[in-house]
């Protein structure tokens, strides 16, 4: 890792950077910055959405309407998922801040470079997810599960991976900083 990331990692563990502040600057590291307009009359969560935002206690089945909002240059900020059936969705690329992703079916998912930033995944089910170059940032991941999901460059920092599972997943170049790894399940070696 290169000294300006250990930099900017370091500030935001001093709270000298907010979580905001360091994600657009880690953003920024690789590449141009995407250029993200919302629009001051348009509500973050539009009304033919307002049905999949809320707690469900039967299945939630949300495949077009979800992987459509969630496309870059998206960011959904402050959403409630609980308890939601996403299993098999695309959500590549998706910017999901300060939500409640709690007990969320994730299974098999493309989640590939997406950033979940301040959000609950307790008890989440990532099993077979594709979380390539991930970045999950001050998250909780209690009793998540990962079994079979590819890591690979994933980065989590400032997370509680509290009895998570991770047997048979790829972490492969992946990056723990300030992680609670207590009870947490794995294959040796890879963590």
């Amino acid at each position: 890792m290169n000294e300006e990331r250990m930099k900017i990692l370091q500030m935001l563990q001093e709270g000298k950077l907010s979580v905001e502040e360091a994600v657009r600057l880690l953003d920024a590291m690789e590449g141009p910055a995407p250029q993200i307009a919302l629009p001051a009359q348009q509500p973050l969560v539009q009304p033919a959405q307002a049905s999949i935002m809320q707690p469900q206690p039967q299945t939630v089945h949300v495949y077009t309407e979800a992987t459509q909002a969630m496309r870059p240059p998206s960011i959904k900020l402050g959403i409630n998922l609980e308890g939601a059936k996403l299993e098999g969705a695309n959500f590549a690329g998706a910017r999901l801040l300060f939500s409640n992703l709690d007990c969320v079916d994730f299974r098999n998912a493309n989640l590939e470079d997406a950033w979940i930033v301040g959000a609950n995944l307790d008890h989440a089910n990532f099993a077979g997810a594709d979380l390539r170059g991930a970045r999950l940032l001050g998250v909780n991941l209690d009793s998540a599960d990962f079994q079979g999901a590819d890591l690979r460059n994933v980065t989590l920092i400032g997370a509680n991976l509290d009895s998570v599972k991770f047997r048979n997943a790829n972490l492969q170049g992946r990056m723990l900083m300030f992680v609670n790894l207590d009870g947490t399940v794995y294959q040796e070696g890879l963590v």
